[in-house]
C-alpha cells in the first residue's frame, strides 16, 4: 500500500469575520492556486489514488475536491471523522486497513498538527 498525506491547502484566517466555525472555513484563492500546482506536480510524478480520504472539514474538503478532480479519482473520495482535528487516529488506520487492497494507493487530506 502507498499512503500519501497531504495538508489542507490554505484557508481564510480564523479570525476572519465571514466564517462562524473553524470546520465552515474555506480555500483562499492563494491556496487553491497553490494546491494546482501541487496536483500538477502529482500528475508529472505519475501518482494516481484508488482512494482519497478526507476530513469533513470544508477547507480539508475543497483540497480533496480539487486533487480528485485533477486526477481523475473523483469516485474514490470519502469523507470520514477520523481526520477531523478531534479524530481517532486508530480508528483512521483501521479504516484504511478495511477499505481497500494492499496493492492500493491512498491518500488523506486533514489537519496539522494531527497528520503529523
Amino acid at each position: 500500500m502507498d499512503l500519501y498525506v497531504l495538508r489542507h491547502a490554505i484557508a481564510v484566517a480564523r479570525e476572519d469575520e465571514s466564517v462562524s466555525h473553524d470546520s465552515d472555513r474555506p480555500l483562499t484563492e492563494k491556496g487553491i492556486a497553490k494546491l494546482r500546482r501541487v496536483t500538477r506536480g502529482m500528475r508529472a510524478l505519475g501518482l494516481s489514488f484508488d482512494l482519497i480520504l478526507t476530513s469533513p472539514y470544508r477547507r480539508a474538503r475543497q483540497t480533496a475536491e480539487i486533487v480528485a478532480a485533477a486526477m481523475g479519482a473523483g469516485k474514490a473520495l470519502d469523507r470520514t471523522p477520523h481526520l477531523a482535528p478531534d479524530g481517532d487516529p486508530r480508528a483512521l488506520i483501521h479504516l484504511v486497513r478495511s477499505r481497500i487492497g494492499t496493492n492500493a494507493s491512498i491518500l488523506v487530506v486533514g489537519h496539522e498538527p494531527y497528520l503529523s
